[in-house]
């Protein structure tokens, strides 16, 4: 199953607690998923391959190799029975879990995938050749692409990024039925985000304001405001009924290159070799999570605590309340690109081309409502 058996793999090893290592990738690893039930997750890399794994076992197991994109895989997503894979080879494919079959390949986008997204029975995929558009998941082998492909987005002057979708709450997310008030927002190089009306499939606003790429798009727990991490190292609120610019949210150095939310906060990373964590209702920078040395590619947030990856080979666990570093996971040896907390464990994935497993014990025993309490004490 590709798992490094080497004696310095421990749950104690002093150098970084690393319990499990994969080499299934023959190259570096783009992006990694894992399904909401966290029992499957799913790689992609610069081996054109995708490999799913099980991750409710120990060890943890690879359970298949996908084959067929011909160029190397960019993103994923996790649709029910299926794998949802962007590759640089201009398709998407959609993948059966259990027979690890493809059962569609979507075309019609004219350069790399950069982003694809699943609602419903929709999915929705962003590209390097300045469009994003809106496919049906509801397919057959002998439907044509003009009846799969259900909309095209395009007015953007650059590559298209970052997608969220926000479908009207009685939309039936069919795959095929699509409403007045359903809305899909995109972020480009062209340093704007846009959102469209995804029935007409023209845009209702074009936000403007940033001075570099718009690399993230997170949306309040409401659905009211959005928040847009750009290249010039603001995050922009935006009143997404009336594309109006609510306020900048000054405080990274340079480009913010993810946003992640909980509840009512908004946790950043950025170049500038940190992550910081903002009340969503009033835009204020209450924490800010040091000790990094490079790039903070990836982030993301579990029970109370802030998990970093970094271009500096290494991975941070924070508490979120405190700002506290609570571990460092040390092993890879190339920039970390994803991670994913789970349980007592943390998986990353790196441009090394491995996919390594981290133990938490000891630590996740500390009471997880206090970030809960902050956010309530803050709003």
């Amino acid at each position: 199953m590709g798992l490094d058996t080497s004696k310095d793999i421990n749950p104690n090893a002093a150098r970084g607690y690393i319990l499990e290592k994969f080499t299934k990738h023959k190259g570096g690893v783009n992006c990694m998923i894992m399904e909401p039930e966290k029992y499957l997750m799913a790689t992609g890399g610069e081996d054109k391959s995708i490999v799913l794994w099980r991750i409710n076992t120990t060890p943890t197991q690879s359970k298949a190799i996908l084959k067929g994109h011909t160029d190397y895989v960019s993103c994923l997503a996790f649709h029910e029975k299926y794998v949802i894979s962007g590759s640089a080879d201009c398709t998407i494919r959609k993948w059966d879990i259990a027979t690890h079959e493809c059962l569609y390949v979507f075309e019609g986008h004219t350069n790399r995938i950069n982003k694809v997204l699943c609602a419903g029975d929709f999915v929705f995929s962003s590209s390097v050749d300045h469009t994003a558009k809106a496919w049906t998941l509801v397919t057959q082998k002998y439907e044509a692409v003009a009846d799969v492909c259900l909309q095209t987005f395009e007015s953007h002057g650059k590559a298209v990024y970052p997608l969220v979708f926000i479908p009207d709450d009685d939309s039936p997310l069919d795959g095929k039925t699509i409403t007045e008030r359903d809305v899909l927002i995109t972020g480009s190089s062209d340093k704007t985000a846009r959102i469209w009306s995804f029935e007409s499939g023209k845009p209702l606003h074009v936000l403007k304001g940033h001075k570099g790429t718009v690399n993230a798009l997170v949306v309040d727990p409401e659905g009211k405001m959005l928040f847009s991490g750009g290249g010039d190292g603001i995050i922009i609120c935006w009143n997404i009924a009336t594309g109006e610019s609510i306020r900048h949210m000054a405080g990274h150095e340079s480009a913010v290159l993810g946003l992640i939310s909980h509840n009512k906060m908004l946790y950043s990373c950025s170049t500038d070799k940190t992550a910081r964590a903002w009340i969503m209702e009033f835009g204020e920078c209450i924490k800010v999570y040091r000790d990094h040395t490079h790039s903070v590619t990836c982030i993301n947030y579990l029970d109370g605590y802030v998990f970093t990856g970094c271009a500096d080979t290494y991975s941070r666990m924070f508490k979120a309340k405190t700002g506290e570093l609570k571990r460092v996971f040390k092993g890879h040896s190339k920039a970390v690109v994803h991670i994913e907390p789970v349980y007592d464990k943390v998986y990353t994935v790196s441009v090394d081309g491995t996919l390594r497993v981290w133990d938490t014990t000891g630590i996740l025993e500390d009471d997880p409502t206090e970030d809960m309490k902050l956010e309530i004490q803050s709003a």
